[in-house]
């Protein structure tokens, strides 16, 4: 398995969006305690899952064109 396979990087982007989005939201509805690092590190993994999520994406466009242009 490739770490740099565009589906699995998009899929890995998702899940970090995801968690972090999980954590502020618990945070907000106070099941999880207000801390600021919490907050930071949620911040973190959002903008990480999002550059991943993106880079993933333009990856997986760039191959298919790729194979489109090379079957012609």
């Amino acid at each position: 398995m490739h770490a740099n396979n565009p589906k699995i990087l998009t899929v890995i982007g998702a899940l970090m969006l995801i968690s972090g989005w999980a954590i502020a939201f618990l945070t907000v509805i106070k099941i999880i305690e207000e801390n600021l690092y919490l907050i930071i590190l949620a911040y973190g993994i959002n903008l990480v899952g999002l550059f991943i999520g993106l880079y993933g994406v333009s990856s997986y466009i760039y191959v298919k064109r790729r194979e489109k242009k090379q079957k012609k």
